[in-house]
């Protein structure tokens, strides 16, 4: 039981730590941005074996059939010659203040830091930045607040670590990543976000041990409820009404983007 107990703890942490990772809740504006470079990089390399240097602009690679909306994507060619060549694309209309560069010199495609973006991100930017520290804010929160929920899960299994109460807190510690992952879509996804496999399995993940736990959790209710020791009905409620919450999430998740 003990081991079963630290892997889903180490399961949790993973989860925690990785379900606010931005890659994961990707706009469709930024995806578009970086699949743009990277066939302009492929172009570029049939381009240079045929003529021994790198195109300059979109009419010189005119029949590869670079196609991009400009409308969404910005793509400018910043240099070009035999043997080096640089360009970048970002949204159109920036809301996440990312921005995307191929530069044969910095060994191909990388995501530009905050100071180069500034130099290609105007406007909104300071208003970007304030929502991204917002979001910064409600992640830490998040994170503090599962935190205090492990630690009264982990309190209580030493204090009632009884054969008829274990699955109880098995149920409990599986509800936690469900209910991590649910507050990361809450603080991060938007209409255009792309819902690609990372989130379809995690909130297909989340969905299954939500309603796993909500079933385990209401049974032990139906039938034991006056003879459970307070602190143990309190997990009990505690892990129902995340598992509710969690799976309510899931379910939008699947209406809204599925």
């Amino acid at each position: 039981m003990i081991a079963a107990y630290k892997r889903i703890v180490f399961i949790f942490i993973i989860l925690t730590l990785t379900s606010a990772c931005k890659p994961i809740f990707e706009s469709d504006e930024d995806f578009l941005s970086q699949k743009v470079l990277h066939e302009l990089g492929e172009i570029q390399e049939k381009y240079h074996a045929e003529t021994g240097k790198y195109a300059s602009t979109l009419l010189e690679i005119e029949k590869y059939n670079l196609k991009y909306d400009n409308g969404v994507v910005y793509l400018e060619f910043q240099e070009a010659n035999k043997d080096d060549w640089r360009a970048i694309a970002l949204p159109a209309e920036s809301v996440t203040a990312r921005a995307f560069a191929f530069d044969t010199k910095q060994d191909g495609f990388y995501e530009m830091g905050a100071e180069e973006v500034s130099s290609y991100v105007l406007g909104s930017l300071n208003s970007i930045r304030a929502d991204q520290r917002k979001q910064n804010i409600n992640d830490w929160t998040s994170k503090v607040l599962l935190v205090l929920l492990l630690f009264f899960g982990v309190k209580l299994f030493f204090k009632y670590n009884e054969p008829r109460y274990r699955k109880l807190f098995v149920s409990y510690f599986i509800t936690l990543p469900p209910a991590g992952w649910s507050l990361a879509v809450v603080n991060h996804m938007k209409p255009d976000t792309i819902f690609s496999s990372s989130i379809l399995t995690m909130t297909f993940i989340a969905l299954v041990l939500s309603a796993l736990s909500l079933g385990v959790n209401g049974w032990w209710v139906s039938r034991n409820a006056m003879t459970t020791p307070g602190p143990v009905m309190a997990m009990v409620s505690s892990a129902l009404l995340m598992a509710f919450l969690s799976f309510g999430v899931q379910v939008f998740v699947f209406a809204k983007f599925y």
